[in-house]
């Protein structure tokens, strides 16, 4: 999820089994939450909860699903430039 840093969103280190993803706003957090969640992710939006609105907290089990969840985030970073 590195890749991911710096490239329209940042992706907080983590060592848990999710990551936190930080977008620019809630607008298109909301976006990456829509997408994730069609492909069957688990996707937890913070802003309520933590007063986050432009974040989003993406748990992730294998390695490929990790490859899978970057995949999804790198193309709505193509569609949103």
């Amino acid at each position: 999820m590195s890749e991911l840093d710096g490239n329209y969103m940042h992706v907080v280190p983590s060592r848990a089994n999710f990551v936190m993803v930080l977008f620019p706003d809630a607008e298109h957090a909301a976006l990456a939450f829509e997408a994730l969640m069609e492909r069957g992710l688990i996707v937890r939006e913070i802003g309520s909860s933590y007063g986050i609105p432009h974040g989003l907290r993406i748990s992730i089990g294998s390695e490929q699903a990790m490859i899978g969840v970057a995949g999804i985030l790198k193309a709505l970073v193509k569609t949103a430039s």
